[in-house]
């Protein structure tokens, strides 16, 4: 008996230093929830997963650009990987009432790789660069070795996604001087887990995000870290081009190493000399890879509706003061643009509880007024450079949506998904710092309500993806 209470002691003893820290927390429910989603979606049941499976593929052969083939841009691909999306992709997207079988797990388990038989595959993420498919190769390479069916390629490289970006995010939480509990709440959103839990390319993009703005916010705030050194430049510009060559319309935010004093780069010419070496990097792989990627993929579109880029861009030069009431329609569908942000999961036809998505956003803005945070201090000046580089690269996410995915001419931008302004989260909740709000609950109390409303709201959209798959 005594030996059992002695076991109930350490194992409680174990659980509260696991959840001890917003990092540690966030690490342990990431990691726990993470695998546990990982598993209760089906295969391809996340937008894009079957593209991005056969990207993933083609950067484990070395294939750093798409190919291109009867006008479709793709890549000669094994045959098997083809026949394992039809048997998932054919009936259950887009039909809640539709539900899993289990003969579909059972014809693809025993699907052979079958590398030699090929076939050319087109698919939209034909134009990513590879840098956001490092991840999932991994655990594809992995599985290449042992020549597994195309079913387990795909949860190797879930796995292997989920691992490598929940440790990314668990460093931003860990390194940010405040606001550590709004990072830890973003980081936690069903969308953030559900990106991470799946081939998602947008799960590398997050985590490298929310790490760079926490490495700037330290340097920025953090009045330890007297210096900049040349290797936390070279860090924060290497970051940099990775976030730009994972999707290109988020090539602003390294720009935040203007935030920085001057002092801590020792003076006025090395703190410009090294935020131009950041802008110029991340800017250059912006530019050459876009390069690249026109001249031998093109740019793609929505092959189900009239979109152009020539043509949308010719529309708008041509009716420019049409953007003011295209932004005004658009600014109509915020709703759903912030359910989609909190969690709408699978192929966005599984809705979460409303008490998720109706509180998720009240307790986010609520934690970003009250948390007392005096070891982080974002001056006005700083509030509005922040809000430049948040408005103008969600303007940014908005015009690249409308100019290859809407029809010519289009008066709404309704394509934009939530999870497209997940990079971008933590500025829109930084500019709720203020030294006039604060909360009287001791870290413990936040930690204990905090952590508990993460675990409410990750089982709730467990049930949820059961519930409709199953």
């Amino acid at each position: 008996m005594a030996g059992l209470m002695e076991s109930k002691q350490r194992f409680q003893i174990s659980v509260r230093q696991l959840l001890s820290s917003p990092e540690r927390a966030f690490l342990t429910l990431g990691l726990t929830f993470g695998l546990l989603l990982m598993l209760a979606l089906p295969p391809f049941q996340v937008p894009d997963e079957p593209a991005h499976l056969y990207r993933g593929y083609q950067v484990t052969d070395g294939q750093i650009v798409s190919q291109r083939h009867d006008n479709q841009a793709g890549g000669w691909l094994p045959q098997s990987l083809l026949e394992t999306v039809n048997i998932w992709t054919g009936r259950i997207p887009f039909r809640p009432e539709q539900k899993v079988e289990l003969k579909q797990f059972g014809d693809t388990a025993t699907l052979p790789l079958n590398r030699e038989q090929t076939t050319f595959i087109p698919f939209m993420s034909s134009a990513y660069s590879p840098i956001p498919y490092l991840p999932q190769a991994i655990g594809i390479s992995l599985g290449k070795l042992f020549n597994l069916p195309p079913i387990f390629l795909l949860y190797l490289g879930r796995l292997t996604n989920l691992l490598i970006t929940t440790v990314l995010a668990y460093f931003a939480i860990k390194i940010i001087p405040g606001y550590k509990w709004i990072f830890f709440l973003l980081a936690l959103t069903p969308m953030a887990l559900n990106q991470r839990a799946s081939l998602s390319a947008d799960a590398l993009l997050n985590s490298v995000a929310v790490l760079l703005i926490a490495i700037i916010m330290n340097f920025m705030g953090n009045p330890k870290v007297t210096q900049v050194k040349p290797r936390d430049v070279a860090l924060m510009a290497g970051l940099g081009v990775i976030l730009s060559l994972s999707k290109q319309v988020y090539f602003l935010i390294p720009f935040l190493c203007f935030l920085i004093p001057p002092e801590k780069f020792g003076d006025r010419k090395r703190y410009w000399t090294s935020g131009l070496i950041i802008a110029v990097c991340t800017t250059l792989a912006w530019a050459i890879w876009s390069s690249i990627m026109k001249a031998q993929v093109g740019v793609p579109v929505n092959p189900l509706v009239d979109a152009s880029v020539e043509r949308q861009t010719q529309y708008l030069l041509a009716n420019p003061f049409t953007i003011f009431s295209t932004a005004w329609n658009t600014l109509q569908t915020t709703n759903a643009a912030i359910e989609s942000f909190i969690g709408l999961l699978g192929w966005l036809d599984t809705k979460l509880p409303a008490l998720v998505t109706v509180t998720y956003p009240h307790v986010l803005v609520l934690v970003a007024l009250v948390s007392q945070r005096p070891e982080l201090v974002i001056t006005p000046l700083n509030k509005w450079k922040i809000f430049a580089i948040w408005a103008a690269t969600t303007f940014l996410v908005y015009l690249s949506q409308y100019m290859i995915w809407m029809p010519v001419g289009a008066t709404v931008v309704d394509a934009v998904q939530g999870r497209y302004l997940i990079p971008t989260a933590p500025l829109f909740f930084l500019l709720f710092d203020n030294q006039r709000w604060s909360c009287r609950i001791s870290e413990a109390g936040t930690r204990s309500l905090l952590v508990g409303y993460a675990m409410f709201t990750l089982t709730a959209s467990l049930i949820a993806v059961i519930d409709r798959f199953y």
